[in-house]
């Protein structure tokens, strides 16, 4: 029996998400939204905090999943 379930990223998440899995550094990223390296540490708390992603790798997993092909911003994965 799998439990499926969907992680809701914002819009913001979804861009730091994609900025940092493309290499950006947190400067860069927070340079290219116009947003403060604080602030990029904080959404990608917040995306920590909804998806398992402990590293750099597993963050740009979660993007190709989530900013793939259909970019809907939100993560579907069935848990068995």
């Amino acid at each position: 029996m799998s439990l499926d379930y969907v992680i809701d990223f914002s819009p913001r998440e979804r861009e730091v998400l994609h900025q940092i899995a493309s290499g950006c550094t947190y400067e860069q990223t927070a340079r290219r939204l116009g947003i403060s390296v604080h602030t990029v540490n904080t959404y990608l708390r917040r995306i920590r905090a909804k998806a398992p992603a402990g590293t750099h790798a597993d963050l740009v997993r979660l993007s190709l999943r989530v900013n793939g092909p259909a970019g809907s911003g939100r993560l579907s994965k069935a848990v068995a």
